[in-house]
């Protein structure tokens, strides 16, 4: 079992557009394989800014394949809570991760309400190789005709280290 907490000030520099104060927590529990995992983050509004959390996943407890907080944050206080279970057999592990990200409105009205689920499958035979399967479902339950978050989307990885 173990807990964390996260506090990120994010500062502009020469008008990027990023500032933030971003909060968060998690806990995890593991048991015989079986893996359950809660966190929760909550950015603050800065008129006109944003949020960043790199590139490649992020840095957020909450932060999942394709879905950050940062995608909603701009001009809006936003929060996200996740949820994820796995369960570890032989050289194989399986993943379902459920994530709800909510936006407040922002300076125009516009909410925001992303659910988030990942589901996956792991095969590492060796500390050297690992295969990867991830499907990706994004709901945009603010606005279902929009392309922005509703999408699914499929992938394979492998990777070997040398």
């Amino acid at each position: 079992m173990h807990a964390g907490v996260q506090y990120l000030k994010e500062s502009e520099l020469d008008n990027s557009g990023v500032e933030a104060n971003i909060y968060g927590a998690m806990g995890e529990v593991a048991s015989h394989g079986l893996d359950f995992m809660l966190a929760y983050n909550k950015s603050t509004k800065e008129s006109g800014k944003h949020t960043f959390s790199g590139f490649g996943g992020g840095k957020l407890f909450t932060s999942m394949d394709t879905m950050i907080l940062d995608e909603i944050t701009e001009d809006r206080d936003a929060d996200a809570i996740v949820g994820s279970l796995s369960y570890e057999i032989d050289d194989f592990t399986l993943l379902y991760a459920y994530g709800d990200f909510q936006g407040d409105a922002d300076s125009s009205g516009a909410k925001a309400n992303i659910i988030a689920q990942n589901i996956g499958v792991d095969y590492a035979p060796n500390d050297d190789f690992t295969l990867s399967t991830v499907y990706v479902i994004h709901d945009n339950t603010e606005d279902a005709t929009s392309t922005f978050f509703n999408d699914k989307n499929f992938r394979v990885l492998a990777s070997y280290n040398f």
